[in-house]
């Protein structure tokens, strides 16, 4: 069962309809168990195959191995198909996510309301930062410098510097 901020519920079944990817918004949660939130402001989506794609080897012992369908959340795009062709040095990435395992539809929805009102810490021009609500009730950041020269964050315990290209996970 997908739950979805904007789809509400929905059950996934047989792949007779074919491939089809869902829009799910700022959140979802899979069968009440796996939540998984945007932290960059991109659409969570959720790639349904038509074909199993992950082949499952057997052991000496057994008869058989199998075949598994397994459903793809993808933050910003689900890149399915085709090849795609990027230019040395382009990003290829820009987004931030978080999954909590062990929780519920009805718990994802709050987790993400009370990390959507988090503010942004203070920071230089070439800090990038995502920011969520931990299950033990702390607030995490996850800045990374993107700039070529050392940069800051600034939290309740000080200025902390992060160097170029580097990332830094923060607790309050």
């Amino acid at each position: 069962t997908l739950h979805s901020d904007r789809d509400g519920r929905r059950t996934l079944g047989s792949r007779q309809g074919g491939e089809k990817i869902f829009n799910c918004g700022a959140w979802l949660n899979l069968d009440d168990q796996m939540g998984v939130l945007s932290l960059s402001g991109a659409e969570l989506f959720l790639h349904h195959p038509a074909a199993a794609q992950v082949v499952i080897g057997k052991p000496a012992a057994a008869a058989a191995g199998g075949l598994l369908y397994a459903e793809e959340v993808c933050c910003g795009a689900c890149q399915v198909g085709a090849l795609r062709l990027y230019e040395r040095a382009q990003t290829l990435f820009d987004i931030a996510y978080a999954v909590r395992v062990g929780c519920s539809a009805e718990e994802t929805c709050t987790w993400q309301k009370d990390s959507a009102v988090l503010p942004p810490l203070p920071a230089g021009t070439g800090i990038r930062q995502a920011r969520c609500t931990g299950a033990d009730g702390k607030n995490y950041t996850l800045c990374f410098n993107i700039g070529s020269g050392l940069d800051w964050v600034r939290t309740a315990a000080g200025v902390q510097s992060i160097p170029p290209l580097q990332t830094i996970l923060l607790a309050e």
